[in-house]
């Protein structure tokens, strides 16, 4: 395609798939998001493409180097193209799942990443809404990259958002309760739930059905493993608090003593 070579297919979805590629004269490596125009008929699809070129304006005003970064968007009457930067390290999920659980000190150099790429997203007035495992990527180096800012908004902080949306193993209790929200927040449960993952090798809030996962996060019921030292459990806990008020702010991560030790 144009001055692409597709090598391999990543991953596909309803409306979308996304592939490897190769640049013609430069062989640098791309993710290629090819995207199925809108139906005549609306609905899903519909929702999807307007998710499509919200993660195209966001992701254009983000630069970051743990925010996946967008090269160029493409688009004719078959489909929308966008090109991205390539992370050849895979999913963090899948590093995680090889070793089981990570040791506190690795899981603090990515978790900062995390922190640094959320912080700024946020400083820029945008939220994600769904980050999750899968959506955390690894680059060739092992850094951090955030992808899929289909979710994401802008937000104010005078005023509150009422869409629920995102995973429900990320959700944090104000979506999963309908209660409005300004937006951080919410991220910032998310990323509690994946600094969880990352120091004990799974979600916090599990069930076999969806109600009784969401009713866990609603009651902020969970089990706290002994094995983790006391800063990384109070920083968990501060993250993981039912009310969104009293939930610990991203400058409250930034400054925590587990976020800070060995910097």
């Amino acid at each position: 395609i144009g001055d692409f070579i597709i090598k391999q297919t990543l991953g596909k979805g309803t409306f979308s798939k996304v592939c490897m590629a190769e640049h013609r004269t430069t062989k640098q490596k791309f993710a290629l998001k090819f995207i199925k125009p809108k139906s005549p008929q609306g609905g899903s699809a519909d929702k999807h493409n307007i998710r499509v070129e919200r993660e195209i304006k966001l992701l254009s005003l983000l630069y970051h180097p743990n925010i996946v970064r967008l090269y160029d968007v493409i688009q004719n009457p078959k489909f929308t193209m966008i090109v991205m930067e390539h992370n050849s390290g895979g999913e963090l999920l899948h590093h995680i799942r090889k070793r089981g659980r990570l040791h506190e000190s690795e899981a603090r150099v990515l978790f900062r990443q995390i922190v640094s790429a959320m912080d700024y997203t946020h400083r820029n007035c945008i939220i994600h809404r769904d980050l999750k495992m899968e959506n955390v990527m690894l680059d060739h180096e092992g850094r951090i990259r955030i992808i899929d800012y289909g979710f994401a908004n802008t937000f104010e902080w005078d005023k509150q958002l009422d869409t629920f949306c995102g995973s429900p193993f990320y959700a944090a209790p104000e979506m999963v309760n309908g209660i409005k929200y300004t937006g951080p927040e919410v991220d910032i449960w998310s990323m509690g739930v994946i600094l969880f993952f990352m120091l004990c090798g799974r979600t916090p809030f599990e069930g076999d059905l969806l109600k009784e996962i969401y009713d866990k996060i609603s009651r902020g019921k969970f089990t706290m493993p002994s094995f983790l030292s006391k800063e990384a459990q109070g920083l968990l806990q501060q993250i993981l608090t039912v009310d969104p008020k009293l939930r610990i702010s991203m400058k409250g991560i930034i400054e925590h003593p587990w976020t800070n030790k060995d910097h």
